[in-house]
């Protein structure tokens, strides 16, 4: 009767044991994202590829196909002419220049200049959303 009573004990404290070990691996590891923890909202923001973009001085959407050629002006001062702007990704943008392809982080942009008269811009926020807004 003494082996019995020492077996179930084992398995009691096996199940705690485990029980505690993935309580406890969830609890490290539940605000963190990639293959642990994946968030399928999180994964579908990340992914989204932006083709229209909000005038804000005329309060509509904007196809990125129509805004022509442009011109990026980075952080450093350096600008890139004569490109289109192809996509917006979350962290990134694709412009086609010389008839090829390109990406570009949206951190080392300021703005993206609109038109001959540059009186307008897309600009980006923290978040990597883009606006069009007058120049500033």
């Amino acid at each position: 009767m003494k082996e019995r009573y020492s077996n179930n004990k084992k398995v009691f404290l096996f199940l705690i044991i485990s029980i505690w070990a993935v309580f406890s691996f969830d609890r490290l590891y539940s605000g963190r994202r990639g293959p642990i923890h994946i968030n399928s909202e999180y994964i579908i923001q990340k992914d989204s590829t932006i083709r229209k973009i909000l005038d804000e001085t005329k309060s509509e959407y904007i196809d990125l196909s129509d805004l022509g050629k442009l011109r990026i002006v980075e952080r450093d001062g350096s600008i890139k002419k004569n490109v289109v702007l192809k996509e917006i990704h979350s962290s990134w943008i694709i412009y086609e220049k010389d008839g090829s392809l390109h990406d570009f982080m949206i951190s080392a942009i300021d703005r993206i200049e609109i038109g001959d008269y540059k009186t307008k811009a897309i600009y980006f926020d923290k978040r990597g959303m883009a606006k069009i807004w007058w120049i500033h």
